[in-house]
């Protein structure tokens, strides 16, 4: 298949959003039922005990076992994509963020309450995220 008709299918996909409903077909726009669900039983996330961020998932890790007292688990990545990304333009990047503004908002929340949680541990938190990475066999996430 050329890669031109596939990039195409990739940004009609990314960027049409009322061609692409639920169930019919299930795409990507599922982050925007999700997010009326969260904001429409108006929950807040600092209400939640623990917020975690994949992209910093051995921080989450460390912080939700220091809340709740629990041992320091070994884990290990899998299922890790490591395929190369397609070049979007600008203006489908933007339409995209648009379209998904409120799942990014709660991503910027979720990133700021993690970091206020690592602040409010100290500097201890840094030796302890190096010792968990130590123990797992990798220098960073």
């Amino acid at each position: 298949m050329p890669a031109s008709f596939v990039d195409r299918g990739l940004i009609h996909w990314l960027t049409h959003v009322e061609e692409y409903r639920w169930p019919d077909p299930p795409c990507y726009q599922h982050n925007q039922f999700e997010m009326s669900w969260f904001s429409g039983r108006g929950r807040d996330l600092s209400e939640f005990d623990f917020v975690g961020v994949t992209e910093q998932f051995d921080e989450s890790i460390l912080l939700l076992c220091r809340m709740f007292g629990w041992e320091l688990p070994y884990y290990r990545r899998e299922n890790v994509d490591n395929s190369p990304r397609p070049a979007l333009d600008g203006s489908v990047i933007r339409r995209f963020r648009e379209i998904n503004a409120a799942d990014y908002a709660l991503h910027q929340e979720s990133v700021a309450i993690l970091e206020r949680r690592k602040v409010a541990y100290g500097p201890r938190f840094a030796e302890e995220l190096t010792h968990l990475r130590e123990m797992l066999g990798r220098e960073e996430s």
